[in-house]
């Protein structure tokens, strides 16, 4: 005889007494914030846009390097993980939709930092409006 169970907004499969491997996550447990079951392929999908939407910020900004180099570190991260719990841990920013949800963010971020020229000084903000 077999059942299900909830645990910690997990239905986890009962038979008999035991508990069996297969968990599959049905809330994240934040309000607004739905479950991904594809969130290998977002989290790959987003830091891959990423990437290309910073090569609009010259290179050598330090925000560039900043967004480059976590982005990167993050997507390695994705691309060798198995399941979302090594990703969890070892990006450290929480469950995977929330860590899909700052990477959006992150991204939706980057076409206004590139249209107002963020990473310019004072001085070269200046001389480019003709101040």
């Amino acid at each position: 005889m077999s059942s299900l169970i909830m645990r910690n907004g997990l239905r986890v499969a009962r038979r008999a007494g035991r508990h069996f491997s297969g968990v599959t996550k049905t809330s994240t447990g934040l309000v607004g914030l739905p479950v991904d079951h594809d969130f290998k392929n977002t989290l790959i999908s987003i830091y891959e846009d990423t990437l290309k939407a910073v090569e609009g910020i010259p290179e050598g900004a330090p925000y560039r390097n900043f967004v480059e180099a976590r982005t990167k570190h993050n997507l390695d991260i994705v691309k060798e993980a198995t399941d979302a719990e090594t990703i969890e841990a070892k990006i450290g920013l929480g469950q995977v939709e929330e860590i899909a949800d700052m990477a959006r963010r992150q991204l939706a971020y980057i076409p206004e930092y590139v249209e107002n020229n963020t990473w310019e000084t004072v001085d070269e903000r200046n001389v480019r409006l003709g101040l």
